[in-house]
């Protein structure tokens, strides 16, 4: 008598009404704004609340070096290189494919170009977090998410992350403000000018979204009792 349904973006985003239906008596909770929206026009009870890590440590990072970890086969090494064509940038790709996906590897000249590194999965997730400390620019690795802790936790630390212009990234990223969005069926050069002011704007944006979330968090106890 009081089902809640927590729904993933990237997972349910593109459903239609026709499949959304089955959900019409349950409690909605959802992550996305955008889906929250939606569903709400369509009479369903839902309620949106963003989530947002704590804080870390301001750590900038060299602005030369790219973190990008590739989930998917359609956001690969050439996408970064189509984003960041002239700049002198060290790029260090996380090989850690999501299932049913392949890892694109790059052309030796293109490794020679960005001075290019690799890792595999860390044994802990600390570990990866130290990896990504030392670098400036963290690129989003999917199209879509369903929270996005990944670039989250890249922006808790003051990274300037690159992302899809889609849903969730575009819900928590004002690109040229706190982070730099990007169509992926038309990519363009990231300019990269104003890279210490996205720093110092995106690890703002999640202290005070922790602040938000911490206030807000109790809302699905309610909702789930309503």
């Amino acid at each position: 008598n009081n089902i809640i349904f927590f729904p993933m973006y990237d997972d349910s985003g593109m459903w239609d009404y026709d499949r959304w239906k089955q959900y019409k008596n349950v409690k909605i909770i959802n992550f996305s704004k955008t889906l929250h929206e939606r569903l709400v026009s369509w009479g369903f009870n839902s309620m949106h609340i963003q989530y947002f890590p704590e804080p870390k440590e301001y750590i900038g990072g060299n602005k030369n070096e790219i973190f990008f970890w590739q989930r998917i086969t359609k956001l690969n090494i050439n996408t970064v290189i189509k984003l960041f064509p002239k700049e002198n940038l060290k790029i260090h790709i996380h090989r850690a494919v999501d299932p049913h996906f392949e890892f694109v590897t790059p052309s030796k000249d293109d490794e020679r170009k960005f001075s290019i590194t690799y890792s595999d999965w860390f044994p802990t997730q600390e570990e990866m977090l130290n990896s990504i400390k030392s670098k400036g620019i963290y690129i989003a690795p999917r199209e879509f998410e369903g929270v996005g802790l990944s670039f989250l936790e890249a922006m808790a630390m003051g990274k300037a992350v690159v992302a899809v212009n889609n849903p969730t990234m575009n819900e928590y990223i004002e690109n040229g403000k706190t982070g730099y969005l990007f169509d992926v069926s038309n990519m363009k050069e990231i300019d990269l000018s104003n890279i210490d002011t996205i720093q110092k704007n995106a690890h703002t944006s999640i202290r005070l979204g922790y602040d938000q979330w911490t206030r807000n968090k109790r809302r699905i106890i309610d909702f789930i009792r309503k």
